[in-house]
């Protein structure tokens, strides 16, 4: 609320009222105003103008009001004025919500963590995959909206939540390309390599099982997977080179993979 007091003294017959919403301020609007043209008079009157309507300029730093004066005697010279006392402005609180944003492994989302929007407002998101991988899922509130997600060049994901009215939550995954395991030997990852914590195997097809064998041919331990893909903890190998070998339907393949501690 936008409060000034003012009269005339022999120079204009109203005061009129605009506004402007955009950074240059080259664009100046009434609308949404109750009465922006105000009548002066000989004597102080006190003016009040409620802008809590307008949704634009909520929050907005380039929000900016401009006062012009209307009449039969702008051309005239005589020293005549208009004088204003008591500008004063009332700012209503806007109410916020939180929106948690959160990702799983091998890419991220930007904002991240908990993320302040205003009461009505939208709030867009970037989701990053890393190298050789893709962004696999979407999900707000539990509701998977991958399909509501452009992409780039460079497949950065982009998603916008539209206004926002109560607290929110967002969390995206990642997957593997599959243009990365058809360029593999036997359409098989194995990675990082070295590696240290742990090891990720993908396939395009059910992984069986998973045995470790020593460079000497000794047994190491072995892993029923049942899946296309697995994590194995190697936290607790002591460091150095093994056999890791797959068994899938009908066939069994090696990797050499290499242990850091």
């Amino acid at each position: 609320v936008f409060r000034f007091a003012a009269k005339d003294e022999g120079a204009a017959d109203f005061i009129r009222v605009e506004y402007s919403i955009d950074e240059p301020g080259e664009q100046w609007s009434s609308e949404g105003l109750a009465d922006s043209l105000l009548p002066l008079s000989l004597s102080y009157q006190l003016y009040e103008l409620d802008f809590s309507s307008i949704k634009e300029v909520d929050n907005n730093p380039h929000f900016s009001i401009r006062l012009r004066f209307e009449g039969d005697r702008l051309e005239e010279d005589d020293g005549n004025r208009v004088t204003f006392n008591n500008f004063t402005t009332d700012g209503i609180p806007l109410k916020a919500h939180y929106v948690v944003s959160s990702h799983g492994p091998s890419g991220m989302i930007f904002p991240f963590g908990f993320n302040r929007v205003f009461n009505g407002y939208d709030i867009g998101f970037n989701f990053y995959p890393t190298l050789n991988y893709l962004v696999e899922s979407v999900w707000v509130n539990g509701e998977d909206v991958e399909n509501d997600v452009v992409y780039d060049e460079e497949d950065v994901g982009f998603y916008k939540m539209k206004n926002v009215y109560k607290p929110q939550t967002i969390h995206t995954t990642f997957a593997l390309d599959p243009n990365v395991l058809h360029q593999q030997n036997d359409n098989i990852l194995v990675f990082p390599n070295p590696a240290q914590l742990q090891l990720q195997v993908k396939a395009l097809e059910k992984i069986q099982k998973a045995m470790i064998f020593g460079l000497n041919g000794q047994f190491v331990s072995e892993y029923y997977v049942g899946d296309e893909k697995f994590n194995l903890d190697v936290s607790a190998f002591t460091a150095g080179v093994y056999i890791m070998k797959l068994q899938l339907q009908g066939k069994t393949v090696s990797r050499k993979v290499q242990i850091i501690n």
